[in-house]
């Protein structure tokens, strides 16, 4: 029998968390799903876990691959899935148990797909006892949508906590070999979709841990960032002052947040560095006067009126 939905689940490294990830997913009060638990060559006894389950569990399959990165084991359990729908969860997190049920209520009320809300979480068990029969999912035009996740208003621009069609999903394959692979890549699926369903409550639990990927402030950090960012700004170009806005503003915040974060930046690549600051610069104004900025932005913005100096002065006064 064919599942109506494909869970990807890419396991590196996970062992201490990965029974909490499953153990979410198959407490799930939508029932017609598959988990393809993606091996991407964990040197610890997650792919004997990974087999375990997939013996245990009719509906869990276990796909073991060579390391290749998130992206990569993403795009193989896309392969491999045989829903018409895919959502991803990263194995350190954890879902609501209503996760798949109130993401494909979006869909059967006719959006193109689901977006729920996100907490983050540090330690224990997080999920919280919630009235599904209170939850509703809000239809909205995509590009809208879009802006909305781009001004830091809901949700983010992570692959987590999305139901897409699989064909959707597999049209924008993430890329392989980079950081940031969602910022490379979400976006386009809204500037592809007419219809999004907004979840606005917290069915994604994503956990925060020592020595992820997004701890690292490497070159690969510095360089993806910028052309993930810029990328996006491009992208946006001509979909309408609303998304071109949107977009500027997230790539304000990321160039921000690589001036202010230990690198170096500055020191191994002094032309980049003034690239972004003279673009911090022409958009403060912009960003300054923008009503659907969100604050942090705003002041940001204000600071660097003071430069680069005014800038990291008020970061440090914590603005």
């Amino acid at each position: 029998m064919i599942p109506e939905i494909s869970v990807i689940v890419p396991v590196y490294k996970v062992e201490a968390y990965l029974p909490r990830c499953v153990e979410s997913l198959l407490s799930q009060t939508y029932k017609d799903f598959e988990i393809i638990l993606v091996d991407d060559g964990s040197p610890d006894t997650c792919p004997a876990m990974c087999d375990a389950y997939a013996k245990k569990y009719s509906n869990i399959h276990a796909l073991h691959k060579e390391n290749g990165g998130l992206s990569d084991a993403r795009n193989a359990g896309m392969t491999a899935a045989k829903g018409e729908y895919v959502t991803f969860v990263d194995s350190d997190d954890y879902v609501h148990p209503a996760y798949l049920e109130m993401l494909m209520q979006g869909i059967r009320q006719g959006a193109d797909f689901s977006v729920c809300g996100f907490t983050e979480v540090y330690d224990g068990n997080g999920i919280e006892d919630l009235d599904t029969s209170r939850i509703s999912a809000a239809c909205v035009n995509a590009k809208e949508g879009l802006a909305e996740i781009l001004y830091q208003g809901f949700h983010d621009v992570s692959a987590w906590g999305i139901l897409l069609p699989a064909s959707l999903a597999r049209k924008y394959p993430f890329p392989k070999g980079k950081l940031f692979e969602d910022l490379y890549t979400t976006y386009k699926f809204y500037l592809a979709a007419e219809t999004v369903a907004f979840i606005r409550v917290p069915l994604y639990y994503y956990f925060q841990r020592k020595g992820s990927i997004m701890g690292r402030r490497n070159e690969a950090f510095i360089h993806d960032l910028i052309e993930s960012s810029d990328q996006l700004v491009e992208a946006c170009r001509g979909k309408g002052a609303l998304i071109e806005q949107a977009a500027m503003n997230k790539q304000f915040s990321n160039y921000c947040r690589l001036i202010l974060q230990p690198s170096e930046l500055e020191d191994k690549h002094p032309e980049q560095y003034q690239r972004i600051v003279d673009t911090l610069k022409r958009a403060r104004l912009s960003v300054l006067l923008d009503g659907r900025a969100r604050k942090k932005n705003r002041l940001a913005a204000l600071s660097l009126f003071g430069g680069v100096t005014g800038l990291k002065m008020a970061f440090r006064l914590k603005f």
